[in-house]
């Protein structure tokens, strides 16, 4: 057998199967063999031998241990740090077609997050996202093949990702707004809990995600070590979350309304000093009227 190594943050990544499915998956196993080869890169372990670090393949792996079977493996090269060896992973699992829609809105999200930090790495560097430079051409079977950070000529990330994936820029930004708020649950409860998570085996809706991942640090170190209940706590967590976003929303339209009147305010000045007496006039009405229902409404 080969020296197969296992991350547990990249392990984590890799959607996990339902006893149904893992049991298919053994029976095949067991019936066919291996068919497809386990997804590694080459390494070196802390004793200085050459080891193998598992990709993609991680289920056929478990079983094929088990039984002591035989199974292929496809080396991965030019991968060069851990954030690389992510966007390989995240993109490989796009390609697949059994993936719950959390595990999708969490995989964008999370192209999303590099791309951006990819395009602030070139800046800084003062290499412009587009220039040569940033698209130089890359080596055989790294991710850059894969189609991850090829830049558009035009458009935001989140639009380039958009039309990647046949979605709107306002649900790429939502999808990276629940990828951090994964990320942040995971950093508690354990690289398994994205896992399961993103497999739909917690009970938790991605708005339950999102207002956990919004609670201060002591509650989910609560959560994590069992002292608060995580379902109850995502019920309370989304309960404050709402009453927060109904007090901001009277602020939000008073903020509106002032916008609103200081552009009319502008108009109607531009007006007076051009002489046109009856557009002052007009917009003055409008302004008047408005009050009227302001009062009228906070008076009810």
């Amino acid at each position: 057998m080969h020296h197969i190594v296992i991350d547990p943050e990249y392990q984590s990544l890799i959607p996990a199967l339902g006893q149904r499915e893992y049991e298919d998956l053994t029976q095949g196993i067991l019936r066919d063999g291996c068919r497809e080869p386990l997804s590694v890169m080459e390494d070196v372990d802390e004793k200085g031998n050459v080891c193998y670090l598992l990709l993609d393949g991680h289920h056929r792996h478990r079983i094929c241990e088990s039984f002591e079977l035989p199974y292929k493996m496809k080396i991965i090269h030019g991968l060069l740090s851990r954030e690389e060896i992510r966007q390989w992973i995240i993109q490989n699992q796009l390609g697949r077609r059994n993936l719950t829609p959390e595990q999708i809105a969490y995989y964008r999200g999370e192209q999303y997050k590099m791309q951006r930090r990819d395009d602030g790495e070139n800046l800084k560097k003062g290499t412009p996202p587009n220039s040569p430079v940033a698209q130089s051409e890359p080596p055989e079977n790294t991710l850059e093949n894969k189609g991850l950070t090829q830049v558009a000529e035009n458009g935001t990330t989140a639009e380039q990702l958009a039309a990647k994936h046949n979605v709107s820029p306002a649900t790429i930004k939502r999808d990276a707004q629940y990828a951090e708020a994964v990320d942040r649950l995971a950093s508690f409860l354990g690289p398994e809990f994205r896992s399961r998570l993103l497999a739909r085996k917690t009970g938790l809706a991605r708005a339950d995600v999102v207002a956990l991942a919004a609670l201060e640090d002591k509650r989910l170190q609560a959560v994590a070590r069992g002292r608060l209940d995580l379902k109850r706590c995502a019920k309370t967590a989304r309960r404050e979350m709402d009453e927060e976003e109904a007090r901001r929303q009277p602020v939000q339209m008073e903020l509106s309304f002032m916008d609103s009147w200081r552009s009319r305010l502008v108009e109607a000045q531009d007006a007076h000093e051009n002489g046109d007496r009856d557009t002052v006039s007009c917009i003055l009405a409008e302004l008047l009227d408005q009050l009227e229902k302001v009062l009228k409404r906070d008076a009810d």
